[in-house]
């Protein structure tokens, strides 16, 4: 067998192996072998990277644009249904812009902003953050998502320019909604949750009080008060 027909089935080894893999649905231990596959083959197989160099904003000292750290975070992600784990990566909230590190053949690399058309899901330190149909170019943080409502949340970050001193911040500007028969509206306290159940009114009052909870402002309150009303 010369060289060429070696090369050969090891490419159709290969195949086998991507088809299996593209057809599993990787959890718990199953993760393992994603990791796996990831070693032999690379973290930017199956045209994960499409997408455009990414170009870093402004410097400020104190703040940065991006999801909970300014520095890579491993987390997942899911491109056309297809599942990639421990991928480094930030989340720039200024720019609503995923992006993940390039690796070169050299061994060095450079940023690459995803294609957001091609992007289901990610999730960075336990926080999911899911595509929504009617808000195709936002990725939402999903807290809740019941039978009857959902709670999401979309984190933006925006500059704030100091015309005195010369110098600007970044400041987080997220938003809270609901989800009701696949619509999202704005979340604004109790109000939005009793418009939804208005023969509830009174016994859903009477649960907020005794329970103490402060749904205003305190997603665990607010979560388990939607968990409440889907058993109304």
């Amino acid at each position: 067998m010369d060289r060429g027909e070696k090369f050969i089935i090891w490419l159709k080894a290969v195949s086998i192996i991507f088809c299996v893999f593209s057809q599993i649905e990787l959890k718990g231990q199953d993760q393992n072998y994603a990791h796996f596959f990831d070693s032999l083959i690379g973290i930017n197989h199956l045209g994960i990277v499409s997408g455009f160099e990414y170009e870093y904003p402004k410097f400020a000292e104190q703040s940065h644009p991006y999801l909970l750290e300014n520095y890579w975070l491993y987390g997942d992600i899911s491109i056309s249904n297809s599942v990639y784990y421990n991928i480094p990566l930030r989340y720039d909230l200024l720019n609503q812009q995923v992006v993940i590190r390039k690796i070169k053949k050299d061994g060095s690399s450079f940023p690459v902003v995803l294609d957001y058309n091609r992007i289901d899901w990610i999730e960075v330190q336990e926080q999911l953050f899911v595509k929504i149909d009617d808000q195709p170019y936002w990725l939402f943080e999903q807290h809740y998502n019941g039978t009857k409502l959902g709670l999401y949340e979309l984190h933006l970050k925006k500059q704030n320019v100091d015309q005195v001193n010369y110098s600007f911040n970044y400041k987080s500007n997220n938003r809270l909604y609901l989800m009701i028969e696949g619509k999202l509206v704005d979340y604004k306290g109790l109000k939005s949750i009793i418009n939804q159940f208005p023969e509830s009114k009174n016994q859903i009052r009477k649960y907020v009080k005794d329970q103490g909870l402060k749904v205003s402002s305190k997603l665990s309150d607010i979560k388990t008060l939607l968990s409440f009303c889907e058993n109304l």
